[in-house]
């Protein structure tokens, strides 16, 4: 504790010493801090526009369930570096609606992954992306991880809904901020079924918990088998909602609620 002491009697010093020399610190203080705030926007910022891959991580899938079918992917210009599409397709806005290692655990009736491109893309019609330096996943667009209080959540950013893709003469032109032709509701009724699978299934159970427990976030089975439970009570609650908000919204509206799911 002697370092305390020190600290102590210098404080004790300051306090004795007159008022402009006080002021004269406090400002110093302000200063440091100040510079180190703007520090840590400054890099986080710079982390952000880290992301420069050229085809910004547009791939190709299998065709969707209107049967369109695309050979490349090109982006509209509208004036945006790759960077600038790759950071409003991965900036977390806090929608975190589930820990990250279930979403990349859940499975598929079939045992398919839940998250995989094929799905994705055929079902929901999210646009399919190769893993890049901010989505080292590979998630669809719109698709994000985010990390609350030490923990790591699956979210969805204005992406997701905000763009769209045109498939013309076998070319899919990607655009950022056109409205995303994805099925919303049906994709989270089917998170809901497939959390629904995990929790009352045995086998599926067994594999959901197992591929949690190796991403290394979760300690034990019971840690993963309390949230899988809290999770499974309120997603059917979130989908239902979530619909009744679309089905409230102004006519010809495509935008659904996102909300914050934490426990």
């Amino acid at each position: 504790m002697t370092w305390l002491k020190r600290f102590l009697r210098r404080a004790r010093n300051l306090l004795s010493q007159a008022w402009h020399v006080q002021i004269f610190v406090v400002l110093i203080v302000v200063l440091v801090l100040t510079a180190l705030t703007f520090l840590s926007n400054y890099i986080s910022n710079v982390i952000a526009f880290w992301d420069e891959d050229p085809d910004r991580g547009a791939i190709i899938a299998e065709g969707d369930a209107f049967g369109d079918r695309v050979t490349s992917i090109r982006y509209l210009d509208q004036g945006w570096k790759p960077k600038d599409s790759l950071w409003f397709d991965n900036i977390t806005q806090g929608s975190d609606l589930m820990p990250y290692d279930f979403f990349l655990s859940l499975e598929q009736p079939s045992g398919e992954m839940f998250r995989s491109n094929k799905n994705m893309n055929v079902h929901y019609r999210y646009l399919p992306r190769k893993p890049t330096h901010n989505n080292p996943d590979g998630l669809p667009v719109g698709f994000v991880k985010d990390t609350y209080q030490g923990k790591e959540f699956f979210g969805l950013t204005c992406a997701a809904c905000h763009t769209g893709q045109v498939n013309y003469r076998g070319v899919g032109i990607r655009i950022d901020g056109a409205p995303a032709m994805a099925d919303m509701d049906t994709f989270l009724s089917d998170i809901a079924a497939a959390l629904a699978r995990a929790e009352s299934t045995p086998g599926v159970r067994d594999r959901f918990v197992k591929k949690v427990l190796a991403r290394g976030n979760y300690r034990t089975e019971n840690e993963v088998r309390s949230d899988l439970h809290s999770y499974y009570l309120v997603w059917p609650r979130i989908a239902l909602l979530t619909k009744a908000i679309r089905i409230m919204a102004l006519p010809g509206s495509m935008h659904s609620g996102v909300f914050t799911i934490k426990f």
